[in-house]
């Protein structure tokens, strides 16, 4: 099995500590993708909880990945299958275009789409 982690982070939050080339940014978040025993994992955490204790977050979303060789499959006594009724990446990371004048300034809520939507279906667009 590989496991990695999916970690999220406010742009300018990300930009205080973790080096340029680590992760992908599109507008308002840094997407990164670590290997479980990358020591950047324990960096970001502290970051997070420093930012915490002073009433703010840095991390927006995280989720543990797991890839399974067909071997392990094969072998496995249960699957368990999730569906889920999102996808990404969203419509902004493609392009989709938003006013964003009357939208929090620090999450992006309430932005109003004025262009059509833009959508990748094979995922995050690369750089």
């Amino acid at each position: 099995m590989r496991e990695t982690i999916e970690v999220r982070l406010f742009a300018d939050e990300a930009r205080q500590f973790l080096p340029p080339d680590v992760g992908v940014e599109r507008s308002l978040a840094r997407r990164v993708l670590l290997k479980m025993d990358d020591p950047l994992i324990d960096q970001i955490r502290k970051f997070d909880l420093e930012k915490r204790k002073q009433g703010s977050i840095a991390v927006t979303y995280w989720e543990i990945h797991r890839k399974y060789t067909p071997e392990e499959l094969k072998q496995a006594e249960l699957l368990r299958l999730r569906v889920r009724p999102f996808f990404e990446p969203t419509g902004e990371d493609c392009g989709t275009v938003y006013d964003e004048t009357k939208a929090c300034p620090k999450c992006g809520f309430g932005a109003r789409q004025v262009g059509p939507l833009q959508w990748c279906p094979r995922g995050w667009p690369t750089r």
